[in-house]
């Protein structure tokens, strides 16, 4: 029965598909036929420019006429033998109409000419009013063009978003089950002595699973209706920008909910699988606290509420710990406050240094609390559990992967620390996480970055960079969104490919490589390794970012041992990658 609802949910997900597949590939050869009008415009002035030319050198060219005839004729709507579509748009079709009346007047002044009955500058006058009418048109049609293309690519951009979620969500669906599946087939192998064990753990598993994929699927689903529903009513107002703007505008929230649960779920299962590493370097108290409010309190401004952070009795400022892991924990937290607290509430942290027995390590206790709506006794000893949420009529709307405090949990525990939550129905509640650092060798804190009404951003206006990407669509997005901030992209379409375009390019032609880790003929590490062996003075050190799905943390220390600069997991927030590649240049 899992196996049929698995199957079931894939079989109605490759329909959305094929659906939205159909709905772009109808647009898109509607955009095909506009854009061989907008080309064969633009070679209507060309060719007639060549065309006088020849004629005023006294080197007529009949083949070159009658083709620029067809030309007219085609973009009028007449059958032709160049596939010109028929571009239904007034402004163009008149312009056009005026284009055959002049070419008939240009004809006629072509043979005066050659007949000596007409001067060159006669011959000029003509053709210079065809070409005008001639751009006039191009102009015509590269706006009736564009009109489609806007809500086309809004369209296109939404199919984007719901494939990739898609894809991602089937994969994660795929790899749980069999993960559980495996689980259980390895109980049922144990010995005999421990069948009676062995049987209940893995009815337990089951039913584990069964409440892990039930939840699962409704979190899918809500925002996954809400992708469906958007793309739809987008596709359905293509003639209205402002509600095709605002349909991308819910696709997008809801494809951030979605990822947000794609990513809580990915961390659970390395956190179980054992696959999770911490990455420890110098922590800075004062800068990482000067993160967090940059993250909280933005948050806590839209509910008009009230972030406060307290560094009490601290004697070292450097400690040794992953930041990413350490801040990823308190903004759970936090989060959850801001969330659960109503408009005009208060929220602290207070982090506070402790005795510790151990020497050169020192322990710190962070406090986080709000006066929130609270919990209740009996839910408090759920809390830390995957997708709990106390039933509370003023949380039913709010939303969230229900798992972001279990993973808080796992992380403490990792870290080998304590937590610890206090909380009272309508009173507010307190979080206590206590953790043991390695003291750094050096409490210097860094320079703070001078921030004084903000020095203006770097553009990355005509900074050229390649792209190594073997997905046609994921390179399509990549080049539109890098060359919307100005730089220029050239494309290879696997490793090999990159290898050889960087070796053949001039010395520093390319200010940075971004490279996909799974490529046909060679992957991205390989690439990687070829290119820093080059005999080039740039092959060495040309930042290379790592642009991938591969997201796993040995995903990123293959990638770094490759010779790569950087990381940037797929799904891609282009801003982040667009201040990663100003990092590097």
């Amino acid at each position: 029965m899992r196996k049929f609802n698995l199957l079931y949910i894939i079989v109605v997900f490759l329909i959305l598909l094929l659906v939205q597949n159909f709905l772009i590939l109808r647009d898109v050869r509607q955009m095909t036929g506009d854009a061989r009008v907008v080309n064969y415009s633009g070679l209507v002035r060309g060719a007639t420019q060549r065309l006088v030319k020849l004629e005023l050198s006294r080197h007529p060219n009949d083949e070159l006429m009658s083709r620029l005839e067809e030309y007219l004729y085609g973009l009028a709507g007449h059958e032709n033998n160049y596939n010109i579509a028929y571009m239904d748009y007034e402004p163009f079709q008149s312009s056009v109409a005026d284009l055959l009346v002049i070419w008939d007047e240009l004809k006629a002044s072509i043979y005066d000419y050659r007949a000596g009955h007409a001067s060159g500058e006669g011959l000029l006058e003509v053709s210079e009013r065809h070409f005008a009418k001639a751009d006039e048109a191009t102009h015509n049609a590269e706006y009736g063009s564009e009109s489609k293309l806007g809500g086309t690519m809004m369209l296109i951009r939404g199919g984007v978003i719901v494939v990739t979620v898609i894809v991602v969500i089937v994969a994660v669906l795929i790899y749980l089950l069999q993960r559980a599946e495996r689980r259980h087939v390895e109980l049922l192998q144990g010995k005999n002595k421990q069948l009676e064990t062995a049987i209940v753990e893995a009815n337990e598993a089951n039913r584990a699973k069964s409440r892990f994929l039930s939840n699962m699927s409704h979190d899918i689903r809500t925002p996954l209706n809400g992708i469906i529903g958007m793309t739809a009513i987008a596709s359905d107002n293509l003639e209205n920008p402002e509600r095709v703007r605002d349909c991308l505008h819910k696709i997008k929230l809801s494809s951030r909910l979605l990822q947000s649960l794609v990513n809580d779920v990915l961390d659970m299962s390395k956190i179980e699988s054992g696959k999770f590493f911490l990455n420890t370097a110098d922590v800075f108290l004062s800068e990482f606290t000067q993160g967090l409010v940059s993250i909280i309190d933005p948050q806590a401004k839209a509910k008009n509420q009230t972030f406060s952070v307290s560094i009490v009795d601290t004697a070292h400022e450097n400690i040794i710990g992953d930041e990413l892991r350490l801040n990823q924990l308190l903004i759970n937290i936090l989060s959850n406050s801001v969330k659960f607290t109503p408009e005009g509430g208060k929220i602290r942290l207070a982090i506070k240094e402790l005795p510790c027995e151990r020497e050169g390590v020192t322990r710190f206790e962070f406090v986080c609390s709000d006066n929130g709506i609270g919990m209740s006794a009996e839910y408090v000893q759920h809390v830390f559990e995957s997708f709990s949420r106390e039933r509370d009529s003023r949380i039913d709307k709010t939303e969230g992967s229900g798992l972001g405090l279990s993973i808080t949990k796992r992380l403490v525990d990792l870290m080998g620390g304590m937590i610890n939550v206090e909380s009272e129905k309508d009173k507010g509640t307190v979080f206590t996480v206590t953790l043991d650092f390695p003291i750094g060798k050096s409490d210097a804190v860094p320079d703070a970055p001078d921030n004084s009404a903000q020095k203006p951003r770097r553009r990355l206006d005509g900074v050229r960079v390649l792209l190594a990407e073997d997905n046609e669509l994921n390179t399509e997005i990549a080049v539109e969104i890098l060359s919307s901030a100005g730089l220029l992209v050239d494309c290879a379409s696997n490793g090999k490919e990159a290898v050889e375009i960087f070796n053949s390019s001039e010395p520093s032609a390319y200010a940075a490589i971004l490279m996909d880790m799974q490529m046909p003929v060679m992957t991205g590490c390989e690439a990687a390794a070829s290119i820093r062996k080059l005999p080039r003075a740039d092959a060495a050190s040309i930042p290379i970012i790592a642009m991938t799905a591969n997201a796993f943390e040995e995903d990123i220390r293959e990638a770094l041992a490759a010779g790569m600069n950087a990381h940037v997991s797929k799904p891609v927030n282009f801003e982040t990658l667009k201040a990663v590649i100003l990092k590097y240049i």
